[in-house]
């Protein structure tokens, strides 16, 4: 009996673990999640606002609400469609201009408004670290495992108090 809680216990923290990251991509692409998008960023170009590895929340936003000094999410036709966030540094009728904070003056890219993803809303620098090891395959596994070794402790450990308080 106390066998089958465990298994149940594990196999529900695996799945509560699982199921949000089934929902990220839908054919190869990132989904909004409740209206916001989540990216790791790879480069240094908005540095020191936004670090390497760090997650930026994006959240759809129309063109109106886009204004100068606003970081956006964009596809990028002069980088092959990668996604690029970068801040805003002009405003014309059908396109933005954007430059990194961290490249020189003159390196600027102009974005069709079609192209934008979305603002930024949110910049975490803090836990980019655990969420770069974990975004890899390697790293999922070791973290569900070490998240079922905790769970499957836990579940041990209260079991053996209680039959210690049982016996008093």
């Amino acid at each position: 009996m106390i066998k089958k809680r465990i298994l149940w216990a594990v196999a529900l923290v695996i799945l509560l673990l699982i199921v949000p990251f089934a929902f990220v991509y839908k054919n190869n692409q990132k989904v909004f999640l409740f209206g916001y998008r989540y990216y790791t960023i790879k480069s240094g170009s908005m540095d020191p606002s936004i670090k390497i590895n760090s997650i930026v929340t994006i959240k759809k936003a129309s063109s109106v609400s886009i204004n100068e000094g606003d970081i956006i999410a964009y596809i990028s036709e002069e980088l092959s469609n990668k996604v690029v966030v970068h801040r805003v540094t002009k405003i014309e009728d059908d396109s933005y201009i954007t430059q990194g904070d961290n490249v020189s003056k003159g390196n600027t890219e102009k974005v069709k408004k079609d192209n934008v993803i979305g603002k930024c809303v949110n910049i975490n620098n803090k836990i980019s670290t655990f969420i770069s090891r974990v975004s890899t395959l390697q790293g999922l596994i070791i973290f569900i495992a070490i998240i079922g070794i905790i769970v499957t402790s836990t579940v041990l450990i209260l079991n053996l108090i209680k039959k210690e308080w049982r016996k008093t």
